[in-house]
């Protein structure tokens, strides 16, 4: 904790000497820029992005237009920019110390806003606050409350996420029962800083849905675990959350033998699952998609953390666990599901996983374009933040991202990163990613 602590103060002055500069910037001209919007569209070439006060002023073809008074000019020379990359599902409060180091480098390799989706939040509540008011410094911060039922008090991350709290009493990582104040808890969430509710285990089919209703009640968002032991995937998308999480956990559809908690479950119960010859696109799975499209609740595959981070061969119930999961995904796209795009990771090398996600999408079926808009305009849709983030749209926030090859046509191109810019500065020192450098980064 020292060594956070250390590492914090050095991040604030680092964020104090940069902060005049990165406030004080001209407006900014990139020219000559091929444009994916993040929306769905094609390709765009030959366009003009100009930026003032940290915001997309104007996009257009060319130069029609005169550029704003004192605008720095950039050619791109028919480079490709995209949206700021956000990563939904990371954990870098695991990883106290290497929270500060593993976040500057997530924004330099172009992911501009990270959701952090549990762990110490009072980690992620100090540095969301540093990069709000420091741009330029590490990716903007979303940050979760996790709620659990009782018997979660197993897992050792009950007592890791809340030190000098009794677990399960903090408003970040909350024990709920059937005789909880679901106002109060949610509410202490809210007053936190929290955009939303991560919903992890323990909790019965009734239990979810209060807590869903509530969130949705005071304004904030839900993000479930596709199976919250008990409650399967049905009781999950029954809930209708804003978003469901691991595509894998839907192999729980429909069953009544689910252990009643997340440490019996994973590896347990999950383990033993006959994925191989589970069909993904039957009819039990595609009443769930429909319902999931009617509601707008979105999935995330988070597919990497099926094994992908693993070093060498992986056993044969996860190899099968991966490709089912990866079938799923088609599955639930073809049936008009929204995807979104998070990596599951903790601190280390973060910046190299959300490439790899991208590129797993694709693989599993959906199109470049597809995988881009999932790590951009549907993860802020998901956040509650369409708004203000995750497409190349005029008035939105300038996270920009220019790449030296188009991600269209490969989508590992989206690790050529040249430039990055949040909230319209410039970042400093962009660092592109290798295929296969992941693997050589990973803890023994």
């Amino acid at each position: 904790m020292a060594n956070l602590l250390l590492k914090l103060l050095l991040a604030t002055s680092f964020c104090v000497a940069s902060s005049s500069a990165a406030h004080s910037q001209d407006p900014i001209a990139l020219v000559n820029a091929n444009v994916i919007d993040g929306r769905g569209q094609q390709v765009r070439p030959g366009q003009t992005i100009t930026i003032v006060d940290g915001r997309i002023a104007a996009i257009y073809s060319g130069l029609e237009r005169e550029l704003p008074d004192g605008a720095r000019t950039i050619d791109l020379g028919g480079q490709t920019v995209i949206p700021g990359l956000i990563d939904g599902h990371v954990h870098f409060t695991s990883d106290r110390d290497g929270a500060v180091d593993g976040l500057r480098e997530m924004l330099r390799a172009g992911i501009t806003t990270v959701r952090d989706l549990a762990g110490d939040s009072r980690i992620a509540q100090t540095l969301a606050a540093q990069a709000e008011s420091h741009p330029n410094t590490m990716p903007n911060i979303i940050y979760s409350a996790v709620f659990n039922g009782p018997q979660f008090l197993s897992d050792p991350r009950s007592v890791i996420s809340s030190v000098g709290r009794e677990p399960g009493s903090a408003p970040w990582s909350r024990f709920v029962t059937e005789s909880s104040e679901i106002s109060l808890v949610v509410s202490d969430a809210r007053d936190f800083g929290a955009t939303g509710l991560k919903l992890y285990s323990s909790l019965s089919p009734d239990l979810l849905q209060r807590l869903v209703t509530e969130a949705r009640a005071q304004g904030m968002r839900s993000w479930v675990h596709s199976v919250v032991f008990p409650s399967t995937a049905t009781d999950v998308v029954a809930a209708a959350p804003d978003e469901i999480i691991h595509a894998k956990g839907f192999i729980s559809a429909g069953r009544s033998d689910l252990p009643d908690n997340f440490t019996d479950g994973i590896p347990g119960w999950v383990r033993v699952q006959d994925y191989e010859n589970t069909d993904p696109d039957g009819p039990r799975f595609r009443e769930l998609f429909e319902r999931m499209a009617e509601n707008g609740t979105i999935l995330q595959p988070s597919l990497v953390a099926d094994g992908d981070r693993r070093p060498g061969a992986l056993p044969d119930w996860v190899a099968n666990m991966r490709a089912w999961a990866c079938r799923l995904t088609a599955a639930a796209h073809a049936a008009g599901v929204t995807i979104s795009a998070g990596t599951d990771t903790v601190n280390f090398a973060q910046g190299v996983y959300l490439p790899m996600e991208l590129e797993r999408l694709v693989e599993c079926g959906l199109s470049p374009i597809d995988a881009l808009q999932a790590a951009t305009f549907n993860n802020a849709l998901a956040m509650g933040l369409e708004n203000e983030i995750g497409s190349i749209e005029v008035g939105k926030r300038a996270d920009l991202v220019v790449l030296s090859h188009d991600p269209s046509a490969n989508i590992e191109n989206v690790r050529n990163v040249v430039m990055v810019f949040q909230s319209g500065h410039e970042v400093v020192n962009p660092l592109p990613t290798v295929p296969g450098s992941e693997r050589s980064l990973l803890p023994n």
